[in-house]
């Protein structure tokens, strides 16, 4: 196959092949585990709110980073 990759004296090692990216402790693999899944689930819930078609409330929107935000009313 392929040999082992052997950084250059002239250039640095690529990012996706130091070991510091990927090498992590169990510990912050299982932190980063709970953070995706509380992202997931805020988004699902988010989303599921958006998409409803018969909201109950007033819903905010924004527009990103604009800081343009304008509120719907749902009647």
């Amino acid at each position: 196959m392929f040999p082992k990759y052997k950084p250059s004296r002239l250039a640095t090692l690529p990012q996706t092949l130091d070991p510091a990216e990927y090498d992590i402790s169990l510990e912050n693999r299982r932190a980063q585990v709970e953070q995706l899944a509380i992202r997931a689930r805020l988004k699902r819930e988010y989303l599921l709110q958006y998409n409803n078609p018969n909201p109950r409330t007033r819903r905010k929107s924004c527009l990103g980073s604009l800081g343009l935000c304008k509120s719907k009313q749902v009647s």
